[in-house]
């Protein structure tokens, strides 16, 4: 009985170091709300997961019609220089119009979101500062896995991200990482076509007007575990939603 004893001791000893050193345990989520939307973050050993989800109609539409770019600052800097965008085109999607019968019932017609997940495009495109590639979004070399589901009333978005495709040395301390989420927009022409068009305006007798200001620049609120800098300023009845957001995200090292 001794015997046995010692032995199931020693075997503890000698196995349990070896256990430890190889198994990682999945973080608690990061957590933060705001605006109708929930913003969920944690990783393991190798890949960060952001969950991006919302009930509500307008900013499912939203997202579905300009797509999203996801920021990752390893730094806490609201820095740009990695992000994944989807879908990799910035012209929005058209979306469909509500059936007949759906418009001639007393309720609000609806709109299929599986339909319209199902007709988008697979392109995304990854940057890593300099470097841009442009990638499929469910089999790619860069290891990068993202989509859309709808489960009742929920959109979600779900991206799946090698640690190595935000910090390409591996030395990063995650537990100062930011992530900025922005609806796509529309790419400006550059300086030398917009005087090119103006030119052209002006050869053609037309008058033109002020050049019109893009999205709002970054948040300026205070940051933190359960909130964030506010950029996605409250929409007003008919103007579109759009997302500009950052928030931090302290990941284990």
């Amino acid at each position: 009985m001794k015997f046995l004893l010692f032995l199931s001791i020693a075997l503890a000893s000698f196995t349990t170091p070896e256990t430890s050193d190889k198994t990682y345990l999945v973080t608690d989520p990061v957590v933060v709300t705001n605006d109708r939307v929930v913003y969920k973050v944690h990783d393991d050993a190798d890949y960060v997961y952001v969950n991006i989800s919302t009930e509500d109609k307008k900013t499912s539409m939203s997202i579905l019609r300009h797509g999203l770019s996801i920021y990752f600052d390893v730094k806490g800097n609201e820095d740009k220089g990695v992000y994944v965008k989807y879908p990799y085109d910035s012209k929005p999607v058209r979306m469909p119009k509500p059936s007949k019968e759906d418009s001639d019932s007393d309720e609000k017609p609806s709109i299929d979101l599986n339909t319209i997940i199902a007709d988008l495009p697979g392109e995304a495109e990854y940057v890593y500062f300099e470097e841009r590639q442009q990638f499929h979004k469910d089999l790619n070399a860069y290891d990068i896995a993202l989509g859309y589901k709808v489960t009742g009333e929920l959109f979600e978005y779900d991206l799946k991200i090698p640690k190595t495709r935000i910090d390409a040395n591996g030395t990063a301390d995650f537990s100062q990482l930011l992530i900025g989420v922005m609806t796509n927009k529309l790419e400006r022409k550059s300086e030398g076509q917009n005087k090119e068009g103006a030119s052209q305006g002006k050869r053609g007798g037309k008058g033109g007007g002020g050049r019109g200001q893009g999205g709002g620049g970054r948040g300026q609120g205070g940051r933190g575990q359960g909130g964030g800098s506010r950029g996605d300023r409250a929409q007003s009845q008919g103007e579109p939603v759009s997302i500009e957001f950052w928030f931090k995200a302290p990941l284990s090292k």
